[in-house]
């Protein structure tokens, strides 16, 4: 190996390496805080079920969406069909869980959007190491691959970054 096939191999798998750690780490983060999400969901879900268990039935409607976990629209049905029929601090609780809901959806949104990158910028990491011996000889496109694959590594470790901003100002 010559001094060119040395600096795009360590490069390339570096950039691979450090990319998939920080997708992992990134990844688990906004696992917990999703998780964090659905548990107060849930909770608001079934203080809400509860109160309007009373409510003269709707021919099991309510009760589907709870018992499958269908949060959107279990929010959305009390809202419409429910809303005369429930107080104030009720109404609070439903705001709260539908705010709450969107704000989940847009950092699951939001991840898979940083995700989609960062692997396509490891695989092209891999790509370029299967194809180190043919690039040393062909310099030119080693530089551009090079430059390519380094742009998309900081603009994922960019994206991850605004992603733990997102998800910690959602706390």
């Amino acid at each position: 190996m010559n001094g060119l096939d040395n600096t795009l191999y360590y490069t390339f798998s570096t950039i691979a390496q450090t990319l998939a750690g920080a997708l992992g780490l990134v990844v688990a983060l906004i696992v917990i805080r999703v998780g964090a999400f659905n548990k107060l969901l849930h909770d608001h879900s079934r203080d809400l079920y509860r109160a309007l268990s009373d409510v003269p039935s709707d021919g099991g409607e309510l009760r589907s969406y709870y018992y499958r976990g269908d949060k959107p629209a279990f929010f959305k049905l009390i809202y419409d069909k429910y809303k005369p029929s429930i107080t104030p601090e009720q109404m609070e609780v439903l705001r709260e869980a539908k705010d709450m809901q969107r704000r989940k959806d847009a950092l699951t949104s939001a991840t898979a959007w940083a995700l989609y990158p960062s692997v396509a910028t490891i695989f092209l990491c891999f790509v370029a190491l299967a194809t180190v011996h043919w690039l040393k000889t062909k310099p030119c496109y080693a530089y551009i691959g090079l430059s390519l694959i380094t742009g998309g590594a900081v603009y994922c470790l960019l994206a991850y970054v605004r992603l733990l901003h997102r998800a910690l100002r959602e706390a």
